[in-house]
């Protein structure tokens, strides 16, 4: 299943569902499990031009080389609200073609960053939306175990784990998907608010200086983010490319779907950064994976 089939197979939304830990109500529902959470998303939500959004998405995607007429946009009639034993702020779920956002917990990060709640719950609902529109391709693969499902989100690989077969699950390129997602996440973001009266110049300027303040406060991603930032920086210096450009590249790789698996990609990045560059990469799951692959590009 691709991307392209999502909305023609999910045909009825259910009123709750749950994921990974989280617990997620249909927020035009009147009898949301957490009113007062829904009532933060709801206010922001009814504000925001979802056209215009729409049009800025469907805009880089053709600056990138990308058909917009096949990107998977999420209405707002597809908005959850969710709790979290994990306090997470929002996921795109595939499986309904959903986004769910954690209203409380939106409210309660916008206080401990000092920045304003309403652009806190944009740019988490934005980089969600970056989510949904990025390749999607679910398949099943033959193992010796049995078969898996292997799932393909931009340039995130993942492989569902199966308890009663002894099957763990698997994650690659994880943090550099979450990066590319996150950046491109603030380029939209910050033309959405450019082009609509969304809020005030002053409430923008606060939120983007807490990005390069305390960046810890404003995503757990934080570090990947600057990974893939100086990512760029590097293709750009040592393929003579102008930076803008390179990053078009990486943007189109998150829509068209890159295999790192493939001699096509692969070969040009091991030639940039050494043979064992991508194999590291696909396993950086967490911070102090990241810092080691920082330190290594920072030598190159």
């Amino acid at each position: 299943m691709s991307f392209e089939t999502l909305e023609k197979e999910v045909k009825e939304l259910p009123r709750e569902f749950e994921e990974t830990g989280d617990t997620c109500y249909l927020l035009k529902d009147p009898e949301n499990a957490d009113r007062e959470s829904a009532d933060v998303l709801a206010d922001v939500i009814e504000r925001i031009d979802f056209k215009a959004l729409q049009n800025i998405f469907e805009s880089i995607a053709a600056k990138s080389g990308i058909d917009p007429s096949k990107m998977n946009f999420v209405g707002p009639e597809r908005f959850y609200d969710m709790t979290s034993m994990w306090d997470t702020l929002g996921r795109w779920n595939s499986e309904h073609n959903v986004i769910a956002l954690n209203g409380s917990a939106l409210k309660r990060s916008a206080e401990r960053a000092g920045v304003d709640t309403e652009l806190r719950v944009l740019s988490t609902l934005v980089h969600e939306e970056v989510h949904a529109t990025s390749r999607y391709k679910s398949e099943i693969v033959k193992t010796q175990a049995g078969d898996r499902e292997k799932i393909t989100t931009g340039y995130g690989k993942y492989r569902r784990g199966n308890r009663s077969k002894g099957l763990k699950g698997e994650v690659f390129f994880d943090l550099l998907n979450e990066g590319v997602v996150e950046l491109l996440a603030r380029e939209v973001l910050l033309e959405y608010i450019r082009t609509t009266d969304f809020t005030d110049s002053r409430k923008v300027k606060e939120f983007m200086e807490a990005h390069e303040q305390k960046p810890e406060e404003m995503s757990g991603y934080w570090l990947a983010i600057k990974f893939v930032d100086v990512l760029v920086d590097k293709v750009s210096v040592k393929t003579g490319t102008d930076r803008n450009s390179v990053w078009r590249s990486f943007v189109r790789g998150l829509y068209e779907g890159v295999d790192f698996e493939t001699k096509e990609f692969s070969q040009p990045f091991q030639e940039l950064f050494g043979e064992n560059f991508l194999q590291k990469l696909s396993k950086a799951n967490f911070s102090k994976d990241i810092e080691a692959l920082m330190k290594e590009l920072e030598t190159q």
